[in-house]
Order: structure tokens, then C-alpha cells, then sequence
């Protein structure tokens, strides 16, 4: 029973390591430059300096990601056209 136990720990791990997904924050822009987010490309350069409250979640072996951010009432965003909402 106990060898029962042990390789499906080991399996769910195993699997678990073949994820490529990755989900990070940040709570301005600042962050994300200091984690190289932006130039590693998971956070796009077009969004504004007073952006906050990131959420970002990348797949390396699809190079699609997904971003939620916010950004003070009234500031205008243009959207790239390869953008689409979620």
C-alpha cells in the first residue's frame, strides 16, 4: 500500500513538472521592469507608466499569455488589434 502511495506522489509530481503555464503579480509597473516581465515579453511595453495591479499568466511553448491590469479612471489604453479580451 505504502509503494501505492509513494508512486503516485512521484506520478503527480512528474506531471505537475511537464506544466509550462506560469502566473505572476505585480503591483506596478516598477515591479514587473525589475523582473524583467516586459522584456521577456509576458508584459506588453504599450501599457501605461501608471499601470497596477498586474496579473500575467504566460505558456512558454505556446508564447501565449493572458494579462489583467488596471489603471486609473479617465487614462485612455489604445489596445493592439492582436489583442483580444478574455
Amino acid at each position: 500500500m505504502r509503494a501505492v502511495r509513494v508512486f503516485g506522489i512521484v506520478t503527480a509530481f512528474a506531471l505537475s513538472a511537464c506544466v509550462e503555464t506560469f502566473d505572476s503579480r505585480y503591483a506596478s509597473i516598477e515591479e514587473a521592469i525589475a523582473d524583467d516581465a516586459i522584456s521577456r515579453g509576458w508584459i506588453p511595453g504599450w501599457l501605461p507608466g501608471s499601470s497596477r495591479n498586474f496579473r500575467e499568466t504566460h505558456n512558454i511553448d505556446t508564447n501565449r499569455y493572458m494579462i489583467r491590469f488596471e489603471f486609473p479612471e479617465g487614462e485612455r489604453v489604445t489596445v493592439p488589434a492582436e489583442c483580444v479580451q478574455a
